[in-house]
């Protein structure tokens, strides 16, 4: 059976779901506490997906980004919303150190998670890897 957060609180729930999808990047483990009809929210960037796609952009990260590792530095849960704010540390090919701050709000409900929503600090990537943001340009700001 996948892993489940049943009898665990919401917190510790969230807190393994990132350290599984996040720092392990154990995507059928960490599949296993999202919900069937999960949904994930990126504030920053407009994009919206289900389990599958949120996990892809996951390891896609971990790709791009070698011994990616999120840390939470401040949680706070109540009645199945999970607030956390975390910083993301890896090393990238080109620019070396990565550092990326960001605020999610976890909902969690019959012992797994069903919505993600995030926002994070756009600047470092907008400045030091814009092609990572906007594939195939050149980088400029203003869109040519």
């Amino acid at each position: 059976m996948m892993a489940r957060g049943d009898s665990s609180a919401p917190e510790d729930l969230v807190r393994r779901f990132v350290e599984l999808a996040w720092n392990q990047g154990e995507e059928q483990l960490a599949a296993g506490l999202l919900g069937t009809e999960f949904e994930h929210h990126d504030l920053v960037t407009d994009v919206e997906s289900d389990a599958a796609g949120y996990l892809k952009s996951i390891l896609g990260l971990r790709a791009a980004f070698s011994a990616i590792e999120l840390q939470i530095h401040e949680m706070i849960a109540s009645e199945g919303r999970v607030a956390y704010r975390w910083r993301a540390v890896g090393t990238h090919a080109v620019t070396g150190l990565v550092v990326i701050d960001g605020m999610s709000i976890d909902h969690v409900a019959e012992g797994r998670i069903v919505q993600n929503w995030t926002v994070w600090d756009r600047a470092w990537l907008e400045r030091e890897l814009p092609s990572l943001l906007r594939p195939g340009e050149d980088g400029s700001q203003d869109g040519g």
